[in-house]
């Protein structure tokens, strides 16, 4: 039950800044939007998927190599209809779609990458400041062995 919670939360919010994209994308291109029903449905549909892919990374049994692509199909699955219902004259060349397509893979790369990255690099700082702190305890353990003072 507390996943359905999270993934309903993040739905929300996902869905807030989905819209905001919607409508400054609708601005940006001078695309005259109206806000149906259908096209508030499919937002919130779309935040449910991205809070829902976004849970791929706390399964511990999956390899981080097998994550990032299901995580990388769920987010495209759900970029087409965004795009769609942004803009509907979009859809109409195939051209640009691919284009938007091959320029949102090298953002989702790069961002992944820059992701894996960094929590390879703090978790490799995390093990060597642990080794380092279990290292100071055996030192300081084996300094305290039993002296007599008075004899």
């Amino acid at each position: 039950m507390k996943t359905l919670e999270k993934i309903l939360l993040q739905a929300c919010a996902y869905t807030v800044a989905i819209m905001l994209a919607f409508f400054t994308l609708a601005a940006a291109f001078g695309v005259d939007t109206v806000l149906t029903f259908f096209n508030l449905f499919i937002c919130i549909l779309i935040g449910a998927t991205i809070s829902a892919a976004s849970l791929i990374f706390k399964i511990k049994v999956l390899k981080i190599w097998f994550k990032v692509p299901i995580h990388y199909a769920a987010l495209l699955a759900v970029f087409i209809p965004f795009l769609y219902i942004s803009i509907p004259e979009f859809m109409e060349r195939p051209a640009a779609v691919f284009v938007a397509i091959i320029i949102y893979t090298i953002f989702y790369a790069i961002a992944a990458g820059a992701t894996v990255g960094i929590k390879k690099l703090v978790g490799y700082l995390d093990t060597k400041l642990e080794k380092n702190d279990k290292s100071k305890k055996n030192q300081k353990k084996q300094s305290k062995t039993y002296t007599p003072r008075y004899k």
